[in-house]
């Protein structure tokens, strides 16, 4: 019983901590988009819009990789992120990421693996929006042995407005009624919960990016390219 109650323990601080990521919209995920302080909503201009926003894959005129790896807050759980997406076609885009967060000393053990495909198209000049399904896993171990199996569907949805040359609008609504997951032996439990955000960037030069996003909290960035190799960029 009491090693069942430090699973539990290590699972609770695991999910406690990545919600808190989640809410903030910094989960570790592009280091484009967390040097700019999360604010990539409207941006979403890469690769990274798979996680940011769907809507803009519409974006991207040629194939895109990226891949990270961290130490989720120095704990010694880590974050794994990689996504693949490129267009189809002058309006379509579409995406495929992955995203895994694991923890394991021995004793307990924690693995959680989302796996996304994603949607874009540009419905009128301005307006382009996405959609991505994604695929839950979780597991929990003790001394090796799985104790907790589940799985379960989310959705994320995103919109994106060209206001006029240079400045966009967008809107993202992540895990849509709640991302759940069933577990094997009974029971459930909403992991990801619904969240939105909404964000404008505005390209006030040519070499300037200015951009702000609002979830729960406020999320300011900027980027200043002094030459394509090098760019300098920084964010609250």
């Amino acid at each position: 019983m009491r090693n069942l109650m430090l699973v539990w323990i290590c699972v609770l601080v695991i999910l406690s901590s990545s919600a808190w990521a989640q809410s903030d919209g910094n989960l570790f995920v592009g280091s484009r988009p967390l040097a700019m302080g999360g604010a990539f909503t409207a941006v979403a201009d890469d690769a990274n819009a798979m996680f940011y926003n769907p809507a803009g894959l519409q974006q991207l005129r040629q194939h895109e990789v990226s891949f990270m790896n961290a130490d989720l807050f120095g704990t010694g759980i880590r974050t794994t992120y990689a996504v693949y997406s490129f267009p189809i076609s002058l309006n379509q885009a579409v995406g495929i990421d992955w995203q895994h967060i694991g923890f394991g000393d021995g004793e307990l053990g924690y693995n959680r693996d989302v796996i996304k495909v994603a949607f874009a198209r540009r419905l009128l000049p301005k307006l382009s929006v996405g959609a991505g399904v994604k695929y839950l896993l979780t597991d929990m171990s003790l001394d090796g042995q799985s104790v907790g199996k589940g799985s379960g569907l989310g959705v994320d949805l995103g919109a994106m407005y060209a206001v006029r040359p240079g400045l966009k609008i967008g809107i993202g609504a992540h895990d849509v009624s709640g991302t759940k997951v069933q577990y094997q032996d009974g029971g459930s439990a909403t992991l990801l919960p619904l969240l939105f955000r909404g964000g404008v960037a505005w390209q006030a030069r040519q070499e300037l990016l200015v951009a702000a996003d609002l979830d729960r909290k406020l999320h300011i960035g900027s980027e200043y390219r002094l030459r394509n190799e090098l760019v300098l960029r920084g964010g609250f």
